[in-house]
C-alpha cells in the first residue's frame, strides 16, 4: 500500500530525474516524486476514516489479492501524495507500481520482502 499512497521505486525515482534534466524547465521546480494513485483529493478523509471500504471500491484487484493472501486491509492510512504535477509537466510516468510489488515479493527478492528479528532471552 505504501506503493500505492506514496512510494516509489527506485527505478522511478532514476528517470523522473532523468526527465526533469531532459526536460529543462525554466526556472525553479519542485515536485513530489511518488508512484501513481488511483487516489484524488476529495479521497483524504475517506481513506483516513475507512481505508479498507475505499481500497475495496477503487482498487478491487488488490484487496482481492489482500484477501488471497490472508492479510487484512488497513482501516486508516494517514496520507496521499500525488506525483501527477512531475507526470505532466516533466512528460513522465512511474511504471513499477503495487504489481511490481507483489511480483517482487512472490520472487523472494530481498528488496521488499521484511525484515524478521528474532527475539532472544
Amino acid at each position: 500500500l505504501y506503493r500505492l499512497t506514496r512510494g516509489i521505486d527506485a527505478r522511478d525515482v532514476a528517470n523522473a530525474h532523468l526527465a526533469a534534466v531532459e526536460r529543462r524547465l525554466a526556472g525553479f521546480k519542485r515536485f513530489i516524486i511518488s508512484g501513481k494513485t488511483p487516489f484524488q483529493r476529495a479521497d483524504c478523509v475517506p481513506i483516513y476514516q475507512h481505508a479498507d471500504r475505499l481500497l475495496t471500491a477503487q482498487c478491487p484487484e488488490l484487496a482481492r489479492e489482500f484477501k488471497r493472501r490472508g492479510w487484512a486491509l488497513p482501516v486508516s492510512l494517514d496520507r496521499i501524495y500525488d506525483s501527477s504535477a512531475a507526470q505532466t509537466q516533466l512528460d513522465w510516468q512511474p511504471k513499477y507500481g503495487v504489481a511490481s510489488v507483489l511480483a517482487m515479493l512472490d520472487d523472494e527478492s530481498s528488496e521488499v520482502l521484511p525484515v524478521i528479528r528474532k527475539l532472544h532471552g
